[in-house]
């Protein structure tokens, strides 16, 4: 049975070297930066210039056909010329100020990110959960294969101690006389157990 478990414990051992071991704090400073993204995005999405073409006539918006009264809506954040096809392009600049500095708020959030992923070997913050949750199953599987190892040398060493009180307490009531147990060879095995 020991040597089952031990077996266990080896296939559970090698089965974990395969997985990608995502730490508690990894997974949080990847969620942080994520959410720093998120937010970051929706600050620069709030201050966008938005801007809507409603066409009177079938138009071409973009490579993309709209019907007349089809209104699009355009978000715009960094420079951009909106090509109304057959009819004119328009160039969007918006200000520096603000928009500015929240792109690059976003630039850097987004390269923060990207840096952390590639660092963990993970594609996204869901890959890196998963790798996670393997990695900590694989780790309990493990520790609750060694608790049961312990467990049972615990039981062989109380089996040997008890098997030791045994003979000694034959042996007081026998005396140094021939037949009386081996305390020696009993006690060696033990000794041996407990250093293992």
């Amino acid at each position: 049975k020991v040597d089952e478990a031990h077996q266990r414990l080896a296939a559970a051992r090698v089965g974990r070297q395969g997985l990608l071991e995502i730490t508690d704090a990894q997974l949080v400073a990847l969620r942080t930066a994520e959410q720093a993204l998120t937010t970051a995005e929706a600050k620069l999405a709030g201050a966008a210039v938005r801007v809507t073409i409603t066409p009177e006539q079938t138009l071409s918006i973009g490579g993309q056909s709209r019907a007349a009264g089809e209104p699009v809506s355009i978000e715009v954040v960094d420079e951009q010329r909106i090509r109304l096809d057959g009819i004119a392009s328009i160039d969007i600049r918006p200000t520096l100020g603000t928009l500015g500095s929240l792109r690059e708020a976003r630039d850097k959030a987004k390269r923060n990110l990207d840096r952390q992923l590639e660092d963990r070997v993970v594609t996204s913050v869901r890959d890196a959960e998963d790798k996670h949750v393997e990695w900590n199953a694989a780790a309990q599987k493990i520790a609750d294969v060694e608790r049961e190892i312990a467990a049972m040398s615990d039981q062989s060493l109380d089996a040997l101690r008890e098997e030791l009180q045994a003979f000694e307490e034959q042996r007081v009531l026998l005396g140094d006389v021939a037949g009386a147990p081996a305390v020696g060879a009993a006690a060696t095995a033990l000794r041996e157990a407990e250093q293992a």
